[in-house]
């Protein structure tokens, strides 16, 4: 989730592009990095297309419209550094669904996947050996995960999905957009747009204290910028709350069941999910942390209160 506490143009020198800084220390570090650093570029006074928020969305969205009409320009700006929220935060999974299920025009999502990777060159460990749907109803003949947790969680589906590296994802979409000549602005938080009658949808966007014309902006935001794209009041912003393990060797991992890499998400509560990375460590997710508003999420503590 993008943070609200930059507005101004930075340059990090002093820093590899593998140790970016944590923009939300009390949120703990996430295991992914991002070795991509973005050269520091003035806003442009006008672009066909803004984009607002530099995490997968907003960095596949400038590499695919460069590509598609290369005529046009692109900029992308991020409130902090790329990747700074929700996408280098996830944990990797990738799943055939959306959270609501197999919603109408969503097409084969992980063979999509695959081709965008390919065509673009990004490698991000992407590895599809099926997700575990895990609860405490019928289980399959043979689930290689028991545990007990207000009754026995065991296997009751087997689906289509698996993992990738966020923090390799986010820099291999960022790498692609900037080859393509989209212009990525770091640590300039969007205010405010100006939306403009003619012509129409043409707007101003307000950013670090700079303007920029923009002939389309697409928001590509998240639960930080819920105001901006007013959706304040019709949509609630949460946090899930994740802890990695030391690196496990193989024989705890087949003796939870985890030894064949397949990710996992329970399908009754209370909600448990997780991962394994190719070190041997395990992420398990547990259910949503509420929040206000969008401001709330980046005071929130994860050592005390409901977190």
């Amino acid at each position: 989730m993008p943070t609200q506490e930059s507005s101004s143009a930075k340059s990090h020198p002093e820093q590899p592009p593998n140790s970016y800084s944590n923009p939300h220390p009390h949120w703990g570090a996430p295991p992914w990095h991002i070795d991509f650093a973005i050269q520091t570029k003035p806003v442009p006074p006008s672009v066909d297309f803004a984009v607002v928020g530099g995490g997968f969305t907003g960095l596949a969205a400038a590499a695919w419209l460069r590509r598609l009409a290369p005529e046009k320009s692109v900029a992308v700006f991020e409130a902090d550094r790329i990747g700074a929220g929700a996408s280098g935060r996830t944990g990797g999974m990738a799943l055939a669904e959306s959270a609501a299920g197999d919603l109408p025009g969503l097409g084969n999502v992980l063979s999509g996947l695959e081709r965008i990777l390919a065509e673009l060159e990004i490698d991000c460990d992407l590895s599809l050996p099926g997700a575990f749907e895990i609860g405490r109803g019928k289980a399959l003949k043979t689930s290689p995960i028991q545990w007990n947790d207000s009754g026995t969680l065991r296997v009751v589906k087997k689906v289509p999905g698996g993992t990738l590296d966020p923090g390799k994802l986010v820099a291999g979409l960022a790498r692609v957009a900037d080859e393509r000549g989209a212009t990525i602005i770091e640590s300039h938080l969007v205010t405010q747009i100006e939306w403009q009658e003619r012509p129409l949808g043409h707007a101003v966007v307000q950013a670090g204290g700079s303007r920029c014309s923009a002939g389309k902006v697409l928001f590509a935001t998240n639960a930080l910028a819920l105001e901006l794209t007013a959706l304040a009041g019709r949509a609630e912003p949460k946090l899930t709350l994740a802890v990695l393990t030391e690196p496990m060797d193989e024989k705890r991992l087949e003796a939870i069941g985890l030894a064949g890499g397949n990710p996992f998400y329970t399908v009754d509560l209370p909600y448990l999910w997780g991962r394994c990375l190719r070190d041997g460590r395990v992420i398990f997710g547990a259910g949503l942390l509420d929040a206000d508003d969008s401001l709330d999420l980046t005071r929130i503590e994860i050592t005390t209160g409901g977190a």
